[in-house]
């Protein structure tokens, strides 16, 4: 009994103790113990994902951007190719027109000589059936029966030249019939052919219409949701609205010109583009070489330079042309500007003489055979398009992008110009 009591006491002082511990445990300070770090670890995952989820907003921004420019960029492609196909059914229906002009008039022509034919030889009939009727009865029998054998035999060889001149005419109006025919049947063909091709080139003018209102819509929507988009990306990563625009816009440039420099195996890179190029109906197109962005080798070169092609203007779409002037007087004066803007003004006789060889400095100038686009014949056009939204009808955006393709490139207009002048492209 006395033992039992015992161990019942010492456990009692047993637990008294550990009481005493936890207490004293609870007045004194905390140890380090290795579950302490958890605070610092979770904050640091917190960071990690916040850092996480603001890379992803800047990543879906970005995203949408490159989706509106891609979309305007397709739109303005499809809108050159639809207006070249356009020009190319104008074309020609007046090469048709001029060929249905000239068959109407060799028909005409067929057809006065035919009826004059058919007179002649009508009048050589008659006159051998008045010369028959002369001499009272068949040639043969005058002859043996006459009197006047002399006489006989004249009347009988007159009586025989007349009626191998009447023979002449009748087979010579037959003939000159028959072309008439083969004439008419032709111009029938002809103008089957031009009405098909003007029901083409109405279609085709139709088609390009309605290309340059979806390019025009598109651009316009860029630029309308562009603003918010930069300004969003600017406010997340701290900067502003302009920063983030001339960053893409410098990264596109380099992303386009690098793309320009790689090999191309396009066919009508061979070829002379300004003897292709051509914009409306009505406009010549001048000599040139192949397009800026079409060409069978590449070499090296760094990025744009950011004062080649920067410009604090806005790009205004138009449905049929860009806003303002876009004659090649302008086009050329604006481009002495930005020369002289980046130091190189005494380079614009050589970028005079490039442009004129590629496009006649005309913004609208399409290369028939390649397909490359605007004053600096770029091909695609829509690589115009980091230089501006508004690349297909403004003269001013491509002037932007030509000269910092050739600054980046070969560094100044007259290092293209030389460049062209022995190759035959630049």
């Amino acid at each position: 009994m006395r033992a039992e009591t015992a161990r019942v006491g010492r456990r009692l002082l047993g637990v008294g103790a550990l009481c005493s511990a936890l207490v004293l445990g609870l007045t004194q300070p905390a140890l380090a113990v290795p579950g302490a770090s958890f605070g610092a670890a979770a904050a640091g995952v917190a960071a990690e994902d916040a850092a996480s989820d603001t890379q992803q907003q800047i990543d879906r921004i970005n995203a949408s951007l490159d989706q509106l420019e891609q979309e305007a960029a397709s739109a303005g492609d499809a809108a050159v190719q639809a207006q070249s196909s356009a020009d190319q059914a104008q074309r020609d229906l007046a090469d048709s027109e001029a060929a249905l002009t000239d068959l109407r008039q060799r028909v005409q022509t067929a057809q006065a000589e035919a009826d004059a034919q058919r007179q002649r030889s009508g009048a050589a009939v008659q006159q051998l059936t008045r010369g028959t009727d002369g001499l009272g009865g068949e040639p043969v029998v005058q002859l043996m029966t006459s009197d006047d054998v002399s006489g006989a035999l004249w009347r009988a060889s007159a009586l025989s030249q007349v009626s191998a001149q009447a023979d002449a005419q009748v087979r010579l109006a037959a003939q000159q019939a028959s072309e008439l025919q083969a004439l008419q049947d032709q111009q029938a063909t002809v103008e089957a052919e031009h009405r098909r091709l003007s029901e083409q080139a109405a279609s085709d003018a139709a088609q390009a219409q309605q290309s340059a209102q979806a390019a025009d819509q598109a651009v316009a929507d860029l630029q309308q949701r562009q603003g918010a988009l930069l300004q969003q990306l600017a406010d997340i990563k701290r900067t502003t609205a302009e920063q983030e625009a001339e960053e893409r816009r410098q990264r596109q440039l380099a992303a386009s010109i690098s793309a320009s420099n790689e090999p191309q195996t396009t066919s009508g890179a061979a070829q002379s583009s300004g003897s292709a190029a051509s914009s409306a109906p009505a406009a010549s197109a001048p000599a040139s070489s192949a397009p800026a962005t079409s060409r069978p080798s590449s070499s090296p070169s760094s990025a744009p330079s950011s004062s080649a092609g920067s410009s604090s203007r806005s790009s205004t779409p138009s449905s049929s042309s860009s806003s303002g002037d876009n004659s090649p007087a302008a086009a050329q004066a604006y481009a002495q500007s930005r020369l002289n803007a980046m130091g190189q003004g005494g380079q614009f006789v050589c970028l005079v003489n490039l442009w004129n060889r590629e496009s006649g400095w005309r913004w609208n100038a399409s290369n028939r055979s390649s397909g490359a686009y605007g004053i600096p014949q770029s091909l695609p056009g829509s690589k115009m398009a980091s230089a501006g939204a508004d690349w297909r009808t403004n003269a001013r955006t491509q002037v932007d992008w030509g000269l910092s393709y050739i600054t980046g490139r070969y560094g100044t207009p007259c290092g293209a110009w030389q460049h062209s002048q022995t190759s035959g492209w630049y």
